[in-house]
């Protein structure tokens, strides 16, 4: 994305007594990797809300199935036929 920079600047706390000595320099901030890091998070993201929703989606029913079971329950309570086998 762009033209390469080059940018020198000078570090106060380090000293350099040999100029010859080879110059280690930095590597950028590479902007195609961060992109790609953040769009495999997006993804991962986007998988997770998913599972979430489906995993929503089945409590959501089991909720429903088990007040079913509850207000039938209730009900014999009610009418006295809980324990009432014939």
């Amino acid at each position: 994305m762009g033209e390469k920079i080059i940018e020198i600047t000078t570090n106060p706390q380090v000293h350099r007594d040999n100029l010859n000595e080879t110059i280690i320099g930095k590597d950028p901030l590479d902007v195609q990797d961060l992109t790609q890091t953040f769009s495999d998070a997006a993804e991962a993201f986007l998988q997770s809300s998913h599972a979430i929703e489906q995993i929503t989606d089945q409590m959501q029913e089991i909720s429903i199935s088990m007040s079913r079971l509850l207000n039938r329950i209730e009900q014999r309570i009610i009418d006295g036929t809980l324990f009432k086998v014939f």
